[in-house]
């Protein structure tokens, strides 16, 4: 998703348990920016299909999700994409 894991050093955990914890507190940690970051990522691409359709009328770009890609990066595309959209005179 283009954010480095939460890292945390392997001498600290006394236990197996301990480090077993810490793995799943992690993981749901991920989880929950995960789902979040794809809660922008929908949000964007509803603007993006909504003013297509207004501006191209049914011939307006299929947008879709892309779990593979949910970067920072691709985020910022989508909503300049939006933005230039926004932008452009109606013809």
């Amino acid at each position: 998703m283009g954010v480095q894991p939460p890292h945390f050093e392997h001498k600290t955990c006394e236990s197996l348990k301990k480090g077993r914890k810490i793995v799943v507190l992690l993981l749901e940690e991920m989880r929950k920016l995960k789902t979040e970051r794809k809660k922008q990522f929908l949000e964007v691409l509803y603007q993006l299909q909504n003013i297509s359709t207004e501006l191209y009328g049914s011939k307006g770009a299929n947008v879709y999700l892309d779990e593979n890609n949910l970067t920072l990066e691709r985020l910022k595309e989508l909503q300049r994409k939006f933005n230039f959209k926004m932008k452009r005179p109606v013809d």
